[in-house]
């Protein structure tokens, strides 16, 4: 029998992202000790492919909130794309996330953006700052 782990991100009306995480088959018919539950290999890879994708997929969420103007609801103009690090608990996460154009409106200098500045500021999950320094 075939199982199937998957990541959902859901807002109130639909599904947004979803990711197969893991697929695993089992036997049923003649199981035994070694056919209950995960393996650790298992769980690990699925431990890493769940934060790979929630980690993405946080970044692309808070990045498309950030892509449009408070002010004027202007769509920024994307500077470039640069490749991110973030260091968890289970691993170093790479990601890919646009910077942007300040918008004009407010009559500013235009500057460059990064949306993830507030998410990400050490760029590593409080938990693991918490054990390294524990």
């Amino acid at each position: 029998m075939e199982w199937i782990l998957w990541l959902e991100c859901r807002d109130e009306l639909r599904v947004l992202l979803q990711h197969d995480i893991l697929r695993f088959e089992r036997n049923t018919v003649n199981a035994g000790p070694e056919d209950v539950g995960l393996t650790l290999s298992d769980g690990q890879a699925a431990l890493r492919r769940v934060q790979t994708n929630l980690v993405s997929d946080q970044a692309k969420l808070e990045s498309q909130k950030h892509s449009i103007c408070q002010h004027c609801r202007e769509r920024k103009a994307i500077k470039d794309y640069r490749s991110r690090e973030l260091q968890t608990l289970f691993g170093v996460v790479r990601f890919v996330c646009p910077r942007f154009w300040s918008c004009g409106c407010q009559c500013i200098r235009r500057r460059a953006e990064w949306p993830l500045r507030w998410l990400m500021p050490a760029r590593s999950t409080p938990e693991l700052s918490y054990l390294l320094a524990k």
